[in-house]
């Protein structure tokens, strides 16, 4: 197996040369098929129904959650609008305080 480290650089040449030198010895034996237990197959349809389950579990709580997600960002929205509302309502206010004010000394400087 030595001589195979020469194409370590090469992966088709080692490729060829591994299966050169290992064909040999199981070029008579013929596949095996082994047979299905079916406590195996009983177990395989098992873990298939469980992940399939787990895999609509997190599919429902994905959605949940998103539907959640989307309900408290519009709570959120709604909010700031109201916020933006409320500003807007104060510069008003405070812009026409400001003018009385700046009226009111006019007319005390005459």
């Amino acid at each position: 197996m030595y001589w195979v480290v020469q194409y370590i650089d090469d992966f088709d040449q080692l490729k060829r040369a591994v299966h050169n030198s290992l064909y040999k010895y199981v070029k008579d034996q013929a596949p095996k098929i082994g047979e299905e237990d079916p406590d195996i197959l009983h177990e395989f349809d098992n873990q298939k129904k469980f992940l399939k389950n787990s895999v609509d579990t997190l599919h429902r709580r994905l959605e949940k959650e998103g539907q959640i997600h989307k309900e408290d960002t519009l709570n959120i929205m709604n909010d700031n609008i109201k916020l933006i509302d409320m500003i807007n309502r104060l510069r008003t206010e405070v812009s026409t305080l400001d003018t009385k004010l700046k009226n009111e000394k006019a007319r005390n400087a005459e």
